[in-house]
């Protein structure tokens, strides 16, 4: 498995806040985490994977990548620095 490493931000994950709800179900999101934590690849610092995922499903990326970035989320590890906080709705 790659690591992933969050340059742009070196906060731990409980740090990252999450903004609202997601703009995919849940379940999309936690496949997408899924998705790029098995994927292999390594974080190139850019949300390609997330990209790729979403138009593969025919998701609206524009609008998830505007929640993203509210969310402080600005690559593929940056998701995986950030999904598992909001303790209410664990999505993996």
């Amino acid at each position: 498995m790659a690591i992933f490493i969050n340059l742009r931000k070196k906060r731990p994950a409980a740090e990252i806040p999450i903004a609202g709800e997601p703009p995919i179900g849940l379940a999309e999101l936690a496949e997408l985490v899924r998705t790029i934590r098995e994927s292999g690849r390594t974080c190139d610092h850019t949300c390609k994977q997330i990209k790729e995922f979403l138009q593969g499903k025919d998701l609206n990326i524009e609008q998830m990548l505007r929640w993203l970035r509210a969310s402080g989320v600005f690559c593929d590890c940056g998701l995986l620095n950030a999904h598992q906080l909001d303790s209410d709705k664990k999505i993996d």
